[in-house]
Parts: structure tokens; C-alpha cells; sequence
């Protein structure tokens, strides 16, 4: 008992002929970050706002923002990882491409089956990331999702990609069902938001849509609705062949290996549309 006193008491003095100065820099620095949380607290609302009017009939349980994790992803290993492929990758040359603007949405399925295809899914997802942002530097803008029985926003179409960006798919968790179907309904309804001549949606899946009655038909109804609207729709996880209903459809072949392709698709649709 004595013991716990004399600690209790250490506590309670700790302070003592402690003084804090909050002028000068000190100030000025609390002031700014609180100008920082705040703005970002009203960017995040905004955000939700635009979500909230086009999300009434899917059967989603959330839409958030991914947490922020940046603890959990070696960021440099992932950089790397499309740079040692640059020889594969011409699309960032590929100037005529950028004359026109465009609008791309990439959405991972962040499902449970997702565990045994995606080996390095928050490396994959980050290389993706790095890839898109490079290729839209100069006329587009492109939005980052994840969803499963949730859709979560990683990267709104007007946000940077930065540090909190990056930070929140190391906030990726694989779990739950997955709602492909929904994911492509809302992907196509932020895309039509604009008039804007070429738009695309990334879907990263192993194609198990579960969880929804008639879940496989109703994704390729999304998928066929989208493509009627003048949106490319690229698969990326599914066999090559298994389904003609997308603009393009690939296997997973590992992080580098798929990145490269993901951006060959890129390029092929991309000259397509000229």
C-alpha cells in the first residue's frame, strides 16, 4: 500500500515547476492545425452530402471513409513494384491520350474471398494508386474506392492524392460479402455527375458476387447499364474470357505483373476511343 501511494503521488507532482509558453510559434502552430481540422472535417461532410443523394436504393450497409492506417504498408516496397516494370509501362509517354479530360472510378472488392487470389492486396491497391494518379496528372480526375457489404471512399474525385489518401488504404480491411453490383451502380452514378467524353471504372474482383438475391445477374445488368451510358468498364481479377460483358476483362497475375496490364488496358481503350 505504501508503494502504490508514493507512485500515486509521483503522478499527482509530475507537473510541479513545469511551465508551457503558448505564444509565439506554439500558437501559431495550434491555431493552423486546428484550421487544418477544421477544413478537413467540413471537405469530409461535403463529401458525404454528394454520396447521400445517390445511394438510396442499393443494399450497402455504410458509406464512410476508409480508416487511416499508415502502419500497415511498406509504401516505398509498393512504388517500387511498378517502377521495376516501367519498361511494360508506355502509358505515361502516351501524350495524345491526354487531350481529351476523362474521369476514371477504381473500386477493389475488399470481400472475404478476396484472401486467395489477392496476395498483396494493400501493396496492389497503392501501385494502382501511384499508376492512376501519374497517368491523370494533366487532364483527369479519378476517384479511389473499396467495397464489400460497405463502400468505403479511399480518394473522392477532388481530393489529392496524399498522405491522408495513401494512409486510408492502409486502413483496408478484407471481409464481408461482396456487392459488385451496387459497387458498379455507384461507380457509374459519380461518373455520370459530369459531362465529360471518356470515363472509366476499374473493377478489381474475383467476380464471387455475394450476398444480394441473383447477385451474378444483377452485376452484369450494372455492367451492361454502365456501358450503355458511354462508361468503360475494365475487370481486373476475373479469367480472361470468363464474361464478354465488360470492355475488357484480365486475370490476376501477381502485383507487378497485373499493374503493367492494368495500365496496357488503359492505353488499348484509350486508343480505341480516338
Amino acid at each position: 500500500m505504501l508503494i502504490i501511494t508514493v507512485i500515486q503521488k509521483k503522478i499527482e507532482n509530475w507537473v510541479e515547476n513545469v511551465k508551457l509558453d503558448c505564444d509565439g510559434e506554439f500558437q501559431e502552430a495550434v491555431v493552423r492545425f486546428g484550421e487544418i481540422w477544421f477544413d478537413q472535417l467540413k471537405r469530409r461532410a461535403k463529401v458525404r452530402k454528394k454520396y447521400g443523394g445517390i445511394t438510396e436504393d442499393l443494399n450497402f450497409d455504410r458509406i464512410y471513409f476508409a480508416p487511416e492506417n499508415m502502419g500497415l504498408l511498406n509504401m516505398q516496397a509498393a512504388i517500387q513494384a511498378v517502377a521495376s516494370q516501367n519498361h511494360e509501362i508506355q502509358v505515361f509517354e502516351q501524350d495524345d491520350y491526354r487531350r481529351i479530360e476523362e474521369e476514371w472510378a477504381i473500386v477493389v472488392d475488399t470481400s472475404s474471398s478476396m484472401r486467395l487470389k489477392f496476395d498483396e492486396m494493400k501493396k496492389f491497391a497503392i501501385c494502382l494508386g501511384e499508376a492512376a494518379n501519374e497517368v491523370n496528372s494533366k487532364n483527369g480526375k479519378w476517384g479511389f474506392f473499396t467495397f464489400n457489404n460497405n463502400f468505403t471512399i479511399v480518394k473522392d474525385h477532388y481530393e489529392n492524392f496524399d498522405q491522408h489518401s495513401k494512409s486510408r488504404i492502409g486502413g483496408i480491411e478484407i471481409k464481408g460479402l461482396s456487392f459488385i453490383a451496387d459497387a458498379v451502380k455507384l461507380c457509374s452514378r459519380i461518373l455520370e455527375r459530369e459531362n465529360i467524353e471518356r470515363r472509366y471504372i476499374f473493377l478489381i474482383t474475383d467476380g464471387q458476387a455475394l450476398g444480394t438475391y441473383e447477385a451474378d445477374e444483377k452485376m452484369k445488368e450494372a455492367v451492361e447499364t454502365a456501358r450503355k451510358k458511354g462508361i468503360s468498364v475494365v475487370a481486373i481479377g476475373m479469367p480472361t474470357g470468363s464474361t464478354k460483358i465488360f470492355s475488357m476483362c484480365m486475370p490476376y497475375e501477381g502485383l507487378r505483373r497485373t499493374v503493367a496490364k492494368f495500365l496496357g488496358a488503359y492505353t488499348h481503350l484509350a486508343g480505341d476511343d480516338m
